[in-house]
């Protein structure tokens, strides 16, 4: 039977060594400084579809109003509690523009807040009182600005 000597016996490594545990962190720290803006980016995309999503539900009301020839009305009559033709929300900063007498031209306007990227952003539904239908215009980046809503510029 063959001797075995206790120097030559080899035991199978325990736990992690320091190098490894420092590869491990790099690939995360690399991982989050990819994925991070890229949240934080839909959370201001996510934030400005909230404040469109407001606008949007002001409009039936509005064409209510103006389809019966009523062009003084405010954002209360609307539904949105507030002070007249303006009204805070915790998206926007709203703003009623009512129906010109002649043309039906008019607008509900958002000013947005909250997130630090599209803050102080404006997003626009102006009506078009001759066709009846409403524009989606904002001054956002583009990367911001939702899908068929017209830069400021055009």
């Amino acid at each position: 039977m063959p001797q075995t000597h206790a120097l030559t016996t080899h035991r199978p490594p325990m736990g992690f060594s320091l190098v490894e545990l420092m590869i491990v962190l790099v690939i995360i720290a690399v991982l989050a400084s990819i994925a991070i803006p890229g949240f934080q980016d839909q959370v201001a995309r996510s934030h400005v579809m909230g404040g469109l999503s407001e606008l949007r539900s002001l409009t039936t009301a509005y064409e209510d109003f103006s389809l019966r020839g009523i062009d003084s009305f405010d954002l209360n009559d609307l539904g949105l509690e507030g002070v007249g033709t303006t009204a805070t929300t915790s998206r926007c900063e709203m703003t009623l523009t009512p129906p010109d007498a002649d043309t039906g031209d008019g607008g509900l306007s958002c000013i947005l807040q909250g997130n630090p990227r599209i803050a102080s952003f404006e997003l626009t539904l102006d009506r078009d009182g001759t066709r009846g239908r409403w524009v989606c215009r904002s001054d956002l980046p583009e990367r911001f600005r939702p899908a068929g809503c017209l830069s400021d510029e055009n």
